[in-house]
């Protein structure tokens, strides 16, 4: 007997699925596999493979971005539903401005929660360790630059 302890599907997975139901959905709205293809720019066994919730495009293709552009939606949108944030008629109906929004503010804040743990803790440090800090971000962001 196998037993899983985590029983949840992956993320990919998931996206998978997703993806797998936004196809269905473009072919029972009077699209067929060949328009469909053609239209995304891709062949139709790609095609196949995404309606059948075997494969999904990385998002910072060509494919991915003309999915949502045939699809009605953005990059960012796509990513939504295809991440579960969104439902697939939120995504067909472009309502996903405001979950955006929300996870931009939500990045914000933990940016500034983040912000403030580190300068109080830095406060209790010795100067000599906090130059040594600073020293090593110094380095790292010039790494970073390059």
């Amino acid at each position: 007997m196998v037993v899983s302890l985590n029983s949840e599907p992956s993320l990919l997975t998931q996206q998978q699925t997703r993806l797998a139901e936004l196809i269905g959905y473009l072919l029972s709205n009077g699209w067929s596999h060949k328009e469909l293809s053609q239209a995304i720019g891709v062949d139709i066994s790609t095609l196949y493979r995404w309606s059948k919730g075997k494969t999904v495009p990385e998002q910072d293709s060509k494919n991915f971005y003309q999915l949502a552009k045939v699809s009605g939606g953005t990059n960012r949108g796509l990513q939504l539903y295809l991440e579960g944030k969104i439902s697939l008629s939120d995504y067909c109906e472009g309502n996903y401005q405001s979950i955006e929004e929300d996870v931009n503010n939500n990045k914000r804040l933990a940016s500034l929660e983040l912000k403030k743990e580190i300068l109080l803790k830095t406060r209790s440090l010795e100067t000599v360790d906090i130059v040594e800090i600073i020293a090593s971000l110094a380095t790292y962001l010039s790494k970073k630059a390059m």
